[in-house]
């Protein structure tokens, strides 16, 4: 799962989170990365290992 970038440019920077069945958890860790101002264009991908809990929904409302 591919969050939008931070930019329009290529990004220069991946941010990778790998989660299992922790959707609070990457809930807080996705709202930090959000907040972050890096000054270069970055991107966060989320690796999800087979959740069976609320993964996808979090990720779906991070990248909205």
């Amino acid at each position: 799962m591919l969050l939008a970038s931070s930019q329009h440019a290529s990004p220069e920077v991946s941010i990778v989170v790998c989660t299992r069945n922790r959707a609070r958890a990457l809930e807080r860790c996705l709202s930090a990365v959000a907040r972050q101002r890096a000054g270069l264009p970055f991107e966060t991908i989320v690796i999800d290992n087979g959740s069976t809990d609320d993964t996808r929904a979090v990720v779906g409302d991070a990248s909205r």
